[in-house]
């Protein structure tokens, strides 16, 4: 029989740094958080709260002996960060996105590294808090377009160049990221250096005018 899941467990394999973490697979009952930066989970994603007055100011759910989630749960607040997978098989990326730091190798002539500052969980809620998860370039928002399964989810972007990066760089995740949909990301990176993502604006701008 498999071990039962845990919000603990989540915690550590999402890399969300939360000091409490509870779960509860369909995201509409809970304890109360009691230490800070505090997360609430379900099987599909998460929401962190920073300290305990922005969780217990949060309209979205009303807080006594436990905590009740109207439905469809947590994955309705604000800030909710959706995971795409389950929690048995967690993959917090976009699906043409791996973890933190690997390097593929093809062929035995292409390597492709990636940049961890860009698929790191915190910062990439700390992003979407701020810019929401709507594309910087072109506006676009899954969850508009998709509906309820795909809402609050974006890729990232990192705006620094990733041999520009040293190993004691710190992100900001408002400063150094944007959210952004996987077609223009795919621009972003179709050549070398990438292009900037207000490059891509005018390139969609240009579009737009010309049709």
């Amino acid at each position: 029989m498999a071990k039962p899941i845990t919000g603990a467990q989540l915690n550590k394999q999402w890399g969300v740094g939360a000091a409490h973490a509870l779960y509860i697979h369909d995201g509409h009952w809970y304890h109360p958080l009691k230490r800070f930066p505090g997360a609430l989970f379900d099987r599909s994603g998460y929401i962190l709260f920073q300290t305990e007055k922005e969780f217990r100011r949060c309209p979205y759910f009303s807080i006594g002996k436990d905590v009740s989630v109207p439905k469809p749960g947590i994955s309705a607040i604000p800030g909710y960060v959706r995971v795409v997978g389950s929690p048995s098989r967690p993959a917090p990326y976009p699906p043409e996105e791996v973890a933190a730091d690997v390097s593929f190798t093809e062929g035995s002539v292409v390597q492709i590294r990636v940049n961890r500052y860009e698929r790191d969980a915190r910062a990439r809620m700390r992003c979407i808090q701020h810019y929401g998860p709507t594309c910087v370039v072109c506006g676009f928002d899954f969850g508009s377009k998709y509906g309820q399964p795909l809402s609050g989810f974006i890729h990232i972007h990192h705006l620094k160049p990733l041999a520009s990066i040293g190993k004691t760089y710190r992100v900001n995740p408002i400063r150094d990221l944007r959210p952004i949909c996987a077609n223009c990301h795919a621009v972003v990176h179709r050549r070398e250096p990438p292009y900037t993502v207000e490059q891509v604006q005018a390139m969609v701008q240009a579009h737009v005018h010309d049709a």
